[in-house]
């Protein structure tokens, strides 16, 4: 595309490394979110998304607890409770949710021939239904298919910075 995108879809793993300081692609998720926000450009999400984020971030939150201190607290479970309650507050604050319906599923089993990853074509269809230049994810499998508008987080943000003078 040679125009400048409008629209870019995020999906769940770009979510879940902007908020989580120790995944590999932290730093770029959170500056192509920041430069997007500061050039114009809207960020959107299945609502799909936003449960995944809810439970992935809770999940990994978990897992780090149990690992460092042997056993997860009540305590700790509410307080990464709250921590994934903040993340989805967040993602509503600066991006827009894309509402979906049984016509995407419908969608998203449809493109199952070129993709056999229903969160994957759900992310896709919600993409559709918002006219979006792009979907942004570092799924590989997502990435290299022929057939979807998808690229990093750091390949996005490098493409957005040619439009901005």
């Amino acid at each position: 595309m040679s125009e400048k995108p409008h629209i870019l879809v995020l999906d769940t793993n770009i979510w879940i490394d902007a908020n989580l300081g120790w995944r590999k692609g932290h730093k770029d998720a959170n500056e192509l979110i920041a430069f997007a926000r500061n050039h114009g450009v809207e960020l959107a999400y299945a609502i799909t998304t936003v449960k995944d984020v809810y439970y992935l971030i809770g999940a990994d939150l978990k897992w780090r607890e149990r690992k460092e201190k042997g056993v997860l607290t009540q305590e700790a479970a509410d307080a990464i409770s709250e921590i994934s309650w903040a993340v989805t507050d967040n993602m509503s604050e600066v991006a827009t949710p894309i509402a979906m319906d049984l016509a995407d599923v419908w969608m998203a089993r449809k493109l199952r021939a070129i993709h056999n990853d229903l969160e994957d074509n759900m992310v896709i269809a919600a993409g559709e239904r918002a006219n979006a230049d792009y979907i942004v994810t570092s799924d590989a499998r997502l990435l290299a298919n022929p057939h979807v508008h998808a690229l990093t987080a750091a390949d996005m943000l490098a493409h957005l910075k040619t439009f901005a003078l």
